[in-house]
């Protein structure tokens, strides 16, 4: 045979014939009745790609709890007094802690990159995220002290006397 000829290894039989539908099908059968019809499994391209994902909400912990352990005992080892340990229960509010700083910390800068019309955040959205709660908390602490002037310990109608008099 010739490299160049092509061969069909197809099977032959019932080849000149269409295909017919469910509904044609049972046309042909006339006692049996189509209970359902099947859909396509065929999809549009780019359709099932992006699907939202409203009601799949990770309430785990993004972080492997192990290599966090470890992050923590490796600092703990770099401070002055030598001999410290952490309780497992203090370790895991700690990495709790730590998470929703992180999550937090990247829901803003993700609004900064979305401003940008940008999908990515980039370095310079996290930056701006830490300078502007820097700023915040500048503000906050800056802030004149509320003082009283009244003694302490008394009670509101005592103090309501005391102003009175």
């Amino acid at each position: 045979m010739d490299p160049t000829e092509q061969t069909d290894w197809g099977n032959d039989i019932g080849d000149d014939q269409p295909k017919k539908s469910p509904a044609e099908f049972a046309a042909t059968r006339p006692g049996k009745k189509i209970l359902f019809k099947k859909k396509s499994s065929l999809k549009k391209s780019g359709r099932s790609k992006y699907k939202p994902e409203s009601g799949y909400m990770y309430t785990g912990l993004v972080i492997p709890k192990l290599p966090f352990q470890r992050l923590v005992l490796e600092i703990l080892q770099d401070h002055p007094v030598s001999n410290l340990l952490i309780q497992c229960s203090a370790a895991g509010a700690m990495h709790e802690c730590a998470e929703v700083y992180l999550v937090s910390l990247f829901e803003e800068a993700n609004l900064y990159a979305e401003a940008a019309n940008r999908v990515t955040v980039l370095p310079r959205d996290l930056h701006r995220t830490l300078c502007m709660r820097a700023e915040a908390a500048a503000v906050t602490t800056d802030s004149p002290s509320t003082t009283s002037t009244e003694p302490e310990g008394l009670e509101s109608s005592e103090r309501i006397a005391s102003v009175e008099d």
